[in-house]
C-alpha cells in the first residue's frame, strides 16, 4: 500500500496530532518495502554477524522511529528520509 504525497501529509499530520498507533501502524505496513529493500541491499554486510530476520526487526524499529521523527514541512519525500534512517540502523 503506497500513499500519495497528499495522503502521507494527512496521515502524518493526524498521527502527529493524535499519536494514534493505528495510523502509525498503517504507515509501517505501507512502507515496509523500504525495510525489505534495505535488508536485501545490505545483506553482504551483515551475513556473518546476524540473521536476516533480526536485521529486518531492527529495520522496522528504525522505520517506526523515522515515522515519529519525520517532518512533512521540510518538503522531503518520506521514502528518501526513511530509507536513509533504515539503512543507517542496519549498518550500525
Amino acid at each position: 500500500m503506497a500513499f500519495t504525497p497528499q495522503q502521507l501529509v494527512e496521515i502524518m499530520s493526524r498521527y502527529k496530532e493524535t499519536g494514534d498507533k493505528k495510523l502509525r501502524n498503517d504507515l509501517v505496513i505501507g512502507y515496509s518495502n523500504v525495510v525489505k529493500y534495505a535488508v536485501i541491499s545490505t545483506r553482504n554486510m551483515y551475513q556473518k554477524y546476524a540473521d536476516a530476520d533480526d536485521i529486518t526487526s531492527e529495520g522496522m524499529l528504525a522505520l517506526m522511529a523515522a515515522i515519529d521523527n519525520f517532518d512533512p514541512s521540510k518538503n522531503v519525500k518520506f521514502e528518501t528520509y526513511a530509507s536513509i534512517k533504515v539503512r543507517g540502523a542496519i549498518i550500525d
